[in-house]
Formats: C-alpha cells, structure tokens, sequence
C-alpha cells in the first residue's frame, strides 16, 4: 500500500510541477482566464460543500441527534 502511496505522490507532484510550467508561461489574458476558471471551479465546490452540510444538519434534525455544537 505504501509503495501505491507513494506513486500517487510523485504523480501528484508532477502534475503540480507540469501545471506551474503551464501557468508561468501564460499571457496576461490566458492567466487572467485561468484566475476566473479556478475561482468558478472554488465556488462550485463551496456551494456543493454548503449544500452537503445543510444536508447532514437536516438529518441530524430529523433523527434529533446533537451535532456536538448546539
């Protein structure tokens, strides 16, 4: 399994690597274009992740089991 873990790793490091390469030799306008495209995929994922939460805290309602804050 570590030997899995590890590949993953290094695959990982080598997209990140690839992508910096990418980026750093973008224009101004293709940066720009890149800067809004990760901004849209960040709030794509909040929203989601807002929507899941709202979703857990429904059932805990449903279920009248204490989340451990309130």
């Amino acid at each position: 399994m570590n030997g899995l873990m590890d590949e993953l790793a290094v695959a990982e490091d080598a997209a990140k690597k690839a992508y910096i390469e990418r980026v750093w030799k973008m224009t101004r306008g293709e940066l720009f274009n890149e800067v809004m495209r990760v901004q849209k995929e960040s709030a794509k994922l909040l929203t989601a992740y807002g929507n899941e939460i709202n979703r857990l805290k429904t059932i805990l309602v449903e279920h009248n089991i204490s989340d451990g804050l309130h």
